[in-house]
Parts: C-alpha cells; structure tokens; sequence
C-alpha cells in the first residue's frame, strides 16, 4: 500500500484550521453570552427609576386631590357665609320697606293737614323728585360700573396673553385682583343705594324748609358716597391697567380714557317755603 504522504500533510494542516476556526467561534460565543449578561443585568436599574416616576406622579396626584378638596370647602364656606349675608339683607330690606311704607303715611296725612296749598304742592312735587334723581345716578353709576368692568375684562385677557408668551405678570395679577375686589364693593354700595327710598318728614308747617333740606342733604350725603367707592374702583383699575403696561413697555394710560361719575343733585324747583 503506498502512502501519499503529501496529501496527508494537507489533511493535516486542513484539520488543524478548521480547527482553530471552531475554537474561534467558541470564544466569541462565550464572550457574547457574557455581554449579553452583562447588559441584562444592568436593565435592572430602569426599574428603580420608573418606580420612582410614578411615586411622584401619585404624590402630585394626592396634592392634587387636597388642594380640589380644600377649595370645594372653601368655596362651600363661601356660600354658606354669602347665603347667611343674603338672608341677613334680606330681612334688611323688609325691615326698611315696612318703615318706608309707614313714613309715607305720615307724609301723607301730615301733608295733607298743611294749610298752605302752594306749599303743600311743592312739598309734593319734591317728595317725588327724590326719587327720581336717586334711581337717575343709581343708573348712571351702574353704566360706570359695566364700563370699568369691561375694561377691567380686556387688561385681564391682554394680561392672560402676556402670561402666555413668557412674561411675569404677578404684579398685574395682584392688581386685577385689587380692582375686581373694588368693582364689587362699589357694586354693592350702589345696589344699596339704589334700593333706598326717601320721603320727607314734616313736623311744624313752620319749619318746612329745614325739614326738606334735610332730607335732600341726606340724598346727596348718600350719593357722595357712593360716587366715592366708585372713584375707588376707577383708580384700582388704572392701577391694573398701568401695571400691565408697565410689563408690555408700552405707554401707561391717563384717567381721560376712563369713565367718570357725575353725582351732581339738584332738585328743581329750588324750595322757597
């Protein structure tokens, strides 16, 4: 048997590749199952994280939730202390009208018993006019009131814009505030006034003229008054209006652009009794 010694060198140097080969790709096998291991075993520190966001989504959740609860309390306070207001005014009010309706029988039998019918005409003619000139400026003082409420809406949405874009509008926050606090004393004040009733009191047919002087000071007494709150409601919305201004860099706006109060009373004709 003859023994091909070249071809058996060749096999053997073929073996020894091959294998070399497969130990080759036996170490990379080991080493990718040891990355792989590494790599899952570091997933693990995901889960901490994830955890730790939804531990503080529910504790925003949870503050959240008390800060709805204590405003539906407040807000229920508030109702129950404006309820008790309403029922207080309430009877306010028809304490008042009962005294007004009996004051007007007094007026009219005590009118009726002046002896001089040209005075007992005047007084007459004034009696009616008090109320009208009170519901006149009521009125008047409403219109004042809407317009500086509407102008009080727009600084309010301009300010909201503002907001938007990036600005600090804390200051003007804090001066819509002011003034709307403002607009509804003054609003207050004249529902007040313009649920009030006036009715001259006689005593002495001789002392006619003070005794309806009085009662007309008083008118215009209450209507000082009022225009007051309203002048104060009128300058909280100029500072409202200049503190957004102030934020947008733009020029501050004047009283001229602001409605004004007029409270003037005369009664007419001018009583010579």
């Amino acid at each position: 048997m003859k023994l091909d010694l070249g071809g058996f060198f060749v096999y053997h140097v073929v073996s020894m590749k091959l294998q070399k080969f497969i130990t080759t790709i036996a170490t990379s096998s080991v080493l990718v199952s040891v990355l792989s291991t590494s790599v899952f075993a570091q997933t693990p520190t995901v889960r901490p994280r994830t955890e730790l966001k939804a531990t503080i989504t529910q504790d925003r959740e949870k503050t959240r939730e008390n800060i709805r609860e204590t405003r539906k309390e407040v807000r229920e306070e508030i109702r129950d202390k404006r309820q008790e207001v309403r029922e207080d005014i309430k009877e306010q009010r028809e304490a008042m009208k009962a005294r007004i309706a009996d004051m007007r029988v007094e007026f009219r039998e005590r009118l009726a018993a002046l002896k001089d019918k040209r005075k007992q005409t005047l007084v007459e003619r004034i009696n009616s006019k008090l109320d009208m000139i009170n519901k006149k400026r009521t009125d008047h003082f409403n219109k004042v009131l809407d317009r500086l409420s509407a102008l009080l809406e727009k600084i309010r949405t301009r300010t909201n814009a503002a907001r938007t874009s990036g600005k600090n509008v804390a200051s003007v926050d804090t001066a819509i505030s002011a003034a709307q606090s403002a607009l509804d004393a003054a609003q207050s004040v004249v529902n007040t006034q313009a649920e009030k009733e006036y009715v001259l009191e006689i005593n002495e047919e001789t002392a006619l003229k003070p005794d309806v002087g009085k009662t007309i000071s008083g008118l215009q007494n209450d209507l000082q008054t009022v225009m007051k709150s309203i002048m104060t409601a009128k300058r909280a919305v100029m500072d409202a209006a200049r503190a957004l201004a102030q934020v947008l860099g733009v020029e501050k706006p004047t009283s001229t652009l602001f409605p004004t109060a007029t409270p003037t009373l005369t009664v007419t004709p001018t009583p010579t009794l």
